[in-house]
């Protein structure tokens, strides 16, 4: 984006706007180093952002008790989930304590998957900062798969120079509870971290809208018609009344040609449904180029999509759905639903897209049901990925048994890409995530193959088993594992003789990739299996735990000053001994090589104090005719500037 601009221009919004972070203001006009890191933190952390943009976000913003509430948990335990319905101002909280966090020196590391948070981990004071962490991709993956989260959680907990936030709608972090063993772990006491926003006073509730009438831009007929109505203390009041709703209801790009005469119905109407917010727009305000764009976002690799990647899916999926509904399309329709749809739909940052909020993904979840149009978006899939979430979509939305029969048969020329897209690629100098894990493809395919029994899939079973692109990595082994088990227990007849074999020899690929906390886990699926299992498994994982011990002192370089790491990997060292049954003296050495690293460490700079002090609106009563008074200047100032 255009029109960066600068700390100057940052003091300016802040003067023009007092009532805004109302505790930091001060901080943050009389040190211009702090204010450079605040700054740089809301201009670059999150997103290219201009000065448009952040002053918008400044004449919205509601100072309230979860922000103080927000801040003492997150000080006190140094993780904290920001749990709520969706658009209560999860993200918003986040990104206000993230940047205060940034103004008193911490770095700021927003990051998109649990890896990244762990590869940030190394380093002076850091605070990390996760949105929408239980997505639907966390949520749909195998409940083993989060225990990546539970190390990272765990390790930021035991660090004092550590701050880690993550946000979540509040029913997918029951659901993920529910299903993963980890999560639900007593051990880990998730609910400890969990901090419910969304429950404000009835003032801030008024504020938010007056901040929104007040920022410019809605009509003053749509103003006087709301302040004048006798109804608008039911909106204030409505139980679904939210700052996306009031965001969206403010807009005049999102209300179209509503009359004035006719708004605070249709503000009403929206309350009693909030669906329709997205289902308008969707329906009636777009056209059908911006639809397939908004699938192909829904059903591509990740959360933040590459515009080339996001392009391929689009032009693979669009030309098939304006034929199969009788539609034109032309070669400019990419560019042009890209540009209308950002802003309102999408936001592009740095080359990537990805929906605007996750209420957005939520709609269309709800929209996509259709099992002909399923069939369609399964017929364009250009990606393992994309094709594992039409299938999810699918099952998700209850299809009947022969329609899933129907779009596992439509997904059979899919298979070839799951046996040949590599899941790692090289870009800028970096290694990235390109598609979904091979455990995962294999888990595709035999759910596939259950349900159509097609030679497509019995093929790509074969050759992942046998080759699989990139080879196999510690993500996979849980996969392989009940694969095997399923096989040799006769679950699973009829699928070719050697696919068992050739997954336990390729055991050996994965276990060369974990570190030593992945070993012990999968050498607890190991000793539950072994009936099922050669010697050429457990001789694998025997090999992988000598490894780590051989690499000890590279291990511990890496590790770095983390005393809570090294006690760590000591203890994970100490049962991978016992597991391989180890000579004595080998792990007696290692055991010493860490505890000498421990009490050589320098004195590690610890934080002081937290953030500054910050305090919300109070709880006071707040009655109608202190409402009315509150919105009466709305009206006063729209006559004034008419006048004029």
């Amino acid at each position: 984006m255009a029109d960066i601009f600068t700390a100057d221009d940052f003091v300016g919004l802040l003067r023009d706007h007092p009532d805004v972070h109302r505790a930091h203001t001060k901080l943050w006009l009389s040190d211009t180093a702090v204010l450079e890191r605040v700054l740089h933190a809301a201009s670059f952390g999150f997103a290219d952002l201009s000065r448009s943009e952040i002053e918008d976000k400044l004449k919205v913003y509601v100072q309230n008790d979860s922000f103080p509430a927000a801040q003492q948990q997150l000080d006190a335990r140094r993780v904290l989930i920001i749990a709520g319905a969706p658009g209560v101002g999860k993200t918003t909280l986040a990104e206000k304590l993230a940047w205060t966090y940034a103004g008193d020196g911490w770095e700021l590391h927003p990051i998109d998957s649990v890896d990244s948070g762990l590869k940030a981990l190394p380093g002076g004071r850091k605070v990390l900062l996760f949105d929408d962490f239980l997505g639907e991709i966390e949520l749909d993956a195998p409940p083993n798969k989060d225990s990546k989260l539970t190390k990272l959680i765990r390790a930021v907990a035991k660090n004092p120079d550590r701050r880690f936030i993550l946000t979540t709608r509040s029913y997918v972090l029951e659901a993920a509870r529910q299903r993963s063993e980890h999560l639900s772990d007593p051990a880990l006491d998730l609910v400890r971290y969990v901090l419910d926003v969304g429950v404000y006073t009835r003032r801030v509730w008024a504020h938010i809208l007056y901040n929104h009438l007040n920022a410019g831009g809605l009509p003053s007929p749509l103003i006087e018609a709301l302040v004048s109505d006798t109804r608008l203390p039911m909106i204030i009041d409505h139980p679904n009344y939210s700052p996306r709703i009031i965001a969206w209801m403010t807009d005049p790009l999102q209300l179209g040609e509503v009359a004035a005469a006719a708004y605070v119905d249709t503000f009403l109407a929206l309350l009693q449904n909030p669906g329709r917010m997205w289902r308008t727009a969707y329906r009636t305000r777009i056209g059908p180029h911006c639809r397939h764009l908004l699938i192909a976002v829904y059903f591509s690799f990740g959360r933040n999509v590459a515009i080339p990647v996001l392009r391929r899916g689009f032009a693979a999926l669009h030309p098939k759905l304006c034929a199969k509904y009788g539609l034109s399309h032309g070669p400019q329709d990419f560019e042009a639903a890209l540009k209308i749809l950002e802003g309102g739909f999408l936001t592009i940052t740095n080359g990537r897209v990805t929906f605007l909020n996750p209420s957005v993904r939520d709609f269309l979840k709800g929209e996509l049901e259709d099992p002909a149009l399923l069939g369609a978006c399964a017929e364009a899939s250009t990606s393992a990925a994309w094709a594992a979430e039409v299938w999810n979509q699918a099952r998700g939305a209850k299809l009947a048994p022969d329609e899933l029969t129907s779009l596992a048969s439509q997904l059979a020329p899919a298979a070839q890409l799951l046996a040949t897209r590599r899941t790692l690629v090289l870009s800028n100098g970096a290694i990235q995530e390109a598609d979904i894990s091979i455990g995962a493809r294999l888990e595709l395919l035999v759910a596939w193959w259950t349900q159509c029994n097609r030679p497509e899939f019995t093929a790509a079973l074969q050759a992942l088993a046998e080759a699989p692109p990139g080879g196999f990595r510690d993500v996979d082994a849980d996969a392989m594992l009940d694969l095997i088990v399923q096989i040799r227990a006769g679950d699973l007849e009829g699928l070719p003789q050697g696919i068992d074999d050739a997954l336990e020899a390729g055991l050996a690929q994965a276990f060369a990739y974990m570190n030593a906390d992945e070993l012990c886990r999968v050498a607890e699926s190991l000793a539950e299996s072994s009936g099922y299992l050669g010697p050429a498994a457990q001789d694998a994982l025997t090999d992988a735990i000598r490894g780590e011990f051989a690499n000890l002192d590279e291990v511990m370089k890496d590790i770095g000053g983390d005393e809570d790491a090294l006690e760590d990997h000591r203890a994970a060292l100490c049962e991978l001994g016992r597991i391989a049954k180890l000579p004595d003296l080998t792990v007696d050495r290692a055991m010493r090589a860490i505890d000498e690293r421990i009490s050589n460490l320098e004195d590690y700079p610890t934080s002081h104090g937290g953030t500054p002090a910050a305090r919300g609106l109070q709880g006071e009563p707040f009655s109608n005719d202190d409402l009315r008074s509150l919105f009466a200047s709305l009206t006063d100032d729209a006559r004034a500037s008419s006048e004029d």
